[in-house]
């Protein structure tokens, strides 16, 4: 059965030698995995040419598959030129062993955009078949919006940084009419700008604290975090990560988890998170042990 609100993030893919990388690729298949994250700076184009060595072994699953990558960061900045755009998607498609990318994300908005020269790239791009649909990531919904007014192009997808600890996505809604910290507005209103318009969010770093920090997982610094994790690990009979990313799946706001995961272990144990319905108080606890209050 296919797993259709579930994603593989592919970050350290380039990390496997091939005979692994393609044993949990087949394996995530197997279980009904079709969904598959990466980017042009992953691994310096890595993990693109990793997966592309492993699809190529396996050119008659292509169609059955959705590869997402993303573009737009460079050294240094954010880049949307018409050159730039083009020429990281034909490399992105030599990596990847394929003639089509199936979603593009635009990686962080960059600021010096020439919205002329960035339509004339989605253009080229859809026209030429290159590209199926676009996407963006780490955006705010004033940017999202400014981009498709631009453009008279669809984004149906935004990625945002989201877990039990990095709840910034909703900490204002909770937190509205307080003089709390956790009152201002740190997404720019993405997530109900994005559930309004069937705009899917997909959340990095479901287990991690932040990218420098690391997880949360058997972190010390979540001692009580980790306690409770593993009281409803116990409950559910399952495991205390998949318990953590089914704190993401039981808000009713479309998000879903990209999970980076190295060996078949791990990745059965995020899978058994799609099997899980927290209660209410579950759910807020959790948040609360995250690190956030309530008023």
């Amino acid at each position: 059965m296919e797993k259709k609100n579930f994603i593989l993030g592919l970050m350290s893919f380039n990390k496997l030698d091939l005979n692994h990388a393609e044993e949990l690729f087949l394996h995530a298949y197997s279980k009904g995995v079709r969904y598959f994250d990466l980017a042009d700076i992953y691994g310096e184009g890595q993990c693109e040419k990793t997966f592309g060595e492993v699809l190529a072994r396996h050119q008659d699953l292509r169609n059955n598959i959705i590869i997402q990558t993303k573009c737009g960061i460079r050294e240094g900045y954010y880049d949307f030129s018409y050159s730039h755009i083009v020429n990281s998607v034909k490399n992105s498609l030599k990596r990847l062993s394929t003639n089509y990318i199936d979603v593009l994300l635009f990686h962080r908005p960059d600021i010096l955009c020439d919205f002329d020269e960035f339509k004339k790239a989605l253009i080229y791009l859809k026209e030429n078949g290159l590209v199926r649909s676009f996407g963006v990531s780490n955006m705010n919904s004033a940017y999202i919006k400014l981009l498709k007014e631009k453009t008279g192009f669809d984004f149906i997808i935004n990625q945002v940084e989201f877990s039990i600890t990095s709840t910034q996505l909703i900490d204002d809604i909770l937190n509205m009419n307080t003089d709390n910290l956790l009152a201002y507005d740190k997404s720019g209103d993405a997530l109900v700008y994005c559930y309004r318009h069937n705009i899917a969010l997909q959340a990095w770093s479901p287990l991690k604290i932040s990218l420098s920090k690391g997880s949360f997982i058997n972190n010390d610094s979540y001692k009580e975090l980790n306690k409770y994790l593993d009281e409803l690990a116990n409950i559910y009979n399952t495991n205390k990560v998949a318990i953590a990313l089914s704190f993401i799946y039981r808000l009713p706001f479309n998000i879903t988890p990209v999970v980076g995961v190295s060996s078949i272990k791990h990745l059965d144990e995020c899978l058994d998170a799609l099997n899980i319905k927290l209660d209410k108080k579950e759910w807020y606890k959790l948040y609360l042990l995250g690190g956030h209050i309530l008023p």
